[in-house]
């Protein structure tokens, strides 16, 4: 998970147009999200959302480069049809936690419901229904300060004491064998790559440091699991052993 800004101003044109508004009213008068609509699917969409989430999904941070792109709605639309297009509603998603998460959306107080909103302000309107409903899932646009209270241990197991987190974790399935082997993966590979170096160059710190610094410089934004890979620099006593801990705290400091 990665805290998210949107521009809720830059609204996709296929989720302002005629055409959406269409789809928009004919959920009304149903009282339910089409299966047939898929205008939430249109190409500047989807695009947008990959741009701003660099093309990993919202919850897992799996990369999507090569993989099932999904538009999740926070909101699920089965139980919030007049959101089905709602620009601050959608998040790109794997296939996985897509499924996952389903038509899930507990909350600590009472569901809004439809109330006249019109065509227009339904790509605004996640603030207000957050302070009435209180989700008890993480909206990555929204939410802020969650990842403090993220930890992780060196076989890529997620956790938290944050309830919210917590729910998140649960309900996304991110401890999936999947995700967690492959979060595992970067830490092994990252420590082996080091104590290679320190049994091949004992006396040549310079060799090992500079391992760390580009594990440090690919620790990007688009980068996959770039929240783990923040967490190994930011906890190191977590991950390494004492012939380690000292050199890859000296190199995170100065970076």
């Amino acid at each position: 998970m990665r805290e998210i800004t949107k521009d809720l101003s830059k609204i996709p044109e296929s989720l302002k147009n005629s055409t959406t508004e269409k789809h928009f009213n004919s959920a009304i008068e149903s009282g339910e999200f089409s299966k047939k609509s898929d205008r939430y699917k249109q190409s500047d969409t989807k695009e947008e959302l990959e741009d701003i989430y660099h093309k990993k999904c919202a919850y897992c941070e799996k990369s999507l480069l090569d993989g099932f792109k999904h538009i999740d709605h926070f909101r699920p639309k089965k139980l919030y049809h007049w959101l089905g297009y709602s620009w601050d509603n959608l998040i790109l998603s794997c296939d996985y936690c897509n499924v996952n998460k389903r038509d899930n959306f507990p909350i600590a107080g009472d569901k809004q419901n439809y109330s006249g909103e019109e065509f227009s302000d339904i790509h605004n309107l996640s603030s207000n229904y957050d302070r009435l409903e209180k989700p008890l899932i993480i909206n990555p646009e929204r939410d802020r300060g969650y990842l403090k209270h993220i930890e992780f241990d060196k076989s890529g197991q997620i956790s938290s004491d944050d309830e919210k987190v917590k729910t998140t974790i649960k309900e996304s399935k991110l401890n999936r064998s999947e995700l967690r082997e492959r979060r595992e993966k970067i830490f092994t590979d990252f420590q082996n790559s080091l104590n290679r170096k320190l049994i091949k160059f004992p006396k040549n710190l310079a060799v090992i440091k500079d391992t760390i610094e580009e594990f440090i410089e690919d620790t990007t934004d688009d980068v996959e699991f770039y929240t783990f890979r923040r967490y190994i620099l930011e906890k190191p006593d977590k991950f390494f052993e004492r012939n380690l801990l000292p050199i890859v705290k000296k190199v995170v400091t100065r970076n």
